[in-house]
């Protein structure tokens, strides 16, 4: 049988269009300054397709940000509960405060760390478990030295920028199974955001680990 010209590139064109296949497009707008709460390191290479296109995101539990086309983990604060009710519009993940007023009348939002800290005067002003009345920024902290963690259960590090035990500072002290320091919660995760995560796969905002949707 003989195959005319135009119905060869008929069949060759259905062909192309069954073997297309889509993929997810996480957030790729993570950004490894202080404000961003983490390190990170080189950005892969991101699969795109419109993440408006059957609610995509929703599957890995992120939200999609329209002006974007990305899955993240948040658009606005009510996309945030909890402990963690505020959306960072400029990495769109989900933290304790951007500001003085999110943290109450006695307390402050700690730069860089997006977590809040209680306001002081004397040491009276503090919890019985602080450690001082922090005279710099007139904070409660809770360490000065890592010796002041040693058996925290909230890690063996002490984040001097807010005097806080923590599981990391910087993601030289995580290991490879969670590589990422998150210091706005003071451990260390495999995923902040999708990007970091290979292709397909989504990082879940509750359990901070590469998921497939």
């Amino acid at each position: 049988m003989t195959v005319r010209p135009r119905a060869a590139v008929a069949v060759l064109g259905l062909a192309l269009a069954a073997c297309q296949t889509v993929e997810l497009r996480f957030d790729d707008s993570h950004e490894p300054e202080s404000d961003a709460g983490a390190d990170a390191g080189p950005r892969p290479a991101v699969s795109a397709v419109n993440c408006l296109d059957g609610g995509i995101c929703a599957l890995a539990g992120l939200h999609c940000d329209a002006t974007g086309d990305l899955c993240v983990e948040c658009v606005d604060d009510s996309h945030c509960t909890g402990a963690r009710p505020r959306c960072q519009t400029s990495t769109h993940r989900c933290i304790e405060c951007v500001g003085a007023t999110d943290c109450g009348s006695n307390g402050s939002c700690v730069p860089g760390v997006n977590r809040c800290a209680r306001n002081c005067s004397t040491q009276l002003d503090c919890p019985p478990t602080a450690f001082e009345c922090e005279g710099g920024h007139n904070w409660c902290t809770f360490c000065e030295i890592d010796a002041d963690c040693v058996g925290s259960a909230d890690g063996t590090r002490c984040d001097i920028a807010y005097g806080r035990c923590v599981e990391c500072i910087g993601s030289g002290e995580c290991l490879a199974a969670r590589p990422i320091c998150d210091r706005t919660r003071g451990r260390c995760s495999e995923c902040l955001v999708s990007w970091e995560c290979d292709a397909g796969l989504g990082c879940s905002p509750s359990a901070h680990r590469c998921v497939a949707p």
